[in-house]
């Protein structure tokens, strides 16, 4: 499988007018800096689209991802088949979100360079310890007799279940980490811009545009 990416000649165009802005004008004070590093950020985005685009082929690690998306599904629709035995909406509505997020994650995975590490451990552990509990849950809740010790452990699987959530909203909110950094980038890349056209001044980390 073959795929696109940014020159990696790119870096050095930051490296390279950074060291230029840095002997035209003076690095005295921090808006100085920042200045320049906007100024170098600006000259890396532009390198990357001027730049031919190199060619990456992927074939192990896409592969192997693949094969944790099959082994997956065949968790997810475990589970799904366990939700249509449990009555208890709250809980149906945790097993819900966990596919949901389970099946983001791995398409985060597949789609944005992931590694087969990101989702390993879900596979190992997390998605069959669900399927363990969603079985205890099944067999407990099944039983005529709704004494103390079996009300409690469910309550417990329910509680686990939404750690579980919690969890997996975690790490997918991690896997965006280079989403945030290329944003941030074009952020500084466009205040930098503003600044040195007088558009944008920075009192107390307080933006302000002059428009006038």
């Amino acid at each position: 499988m073959k795929e696109m990416k940014k020159s990696s000649y790119s870096i050095y165009f930051f490296g390279i007018a950074f060291f230029l802005y840095g002997m035209i004008f003076p690095l005295y004070r921090l808006s100085d800096l920042l200045l320049a590093t906007g100024v170098s950020f600006l000259a890396y985005a532009l390198a990357g689209k001027v730049l031919p685009k190199e060619e990456v082929i992927k074939t192990v690690k896409d592969a192997a991802l693949r094969e944790a998306m099959t082994e997956a599904d065949g968790y997810i629709e475990k589970i799904k088949a366990q939700n249509t035995l449990i009555n208890d909406k709250d809980i149906s509505g945790k097993l819900s979100r966990i596919i949901s997020i389970t099946e983001e994650i791995f398409d985060v995975a597949l789609n944005r360079e992931g590694e087969v590490k990101d989702v390993r451990r879900m596979l190992n552990y997390y998605l069959p310890t669900i399927i363990k509990l969603l079985d205890q849950y099944i067999e407990l809740s099944s039983r005529t007799v709704n004494g103390d010790n079996i009300g409690i452990s469910l309550a417990k699987i329910s509680e686990m279940l939404t750690t579980i959530i919690f969890a997996f909203e975690k790490h997918l909110d991690g896997m965006y980490s280079q989403e945030a950094m290329d944003i941030d980038s074009e952020i500084m890349v466009l205040e930098a811009i503003l600044t040195s056209e007088g558009l944008l001044e920075k009192e107390n980390e307080t933006i302000k545009l002059t428009l006038e």
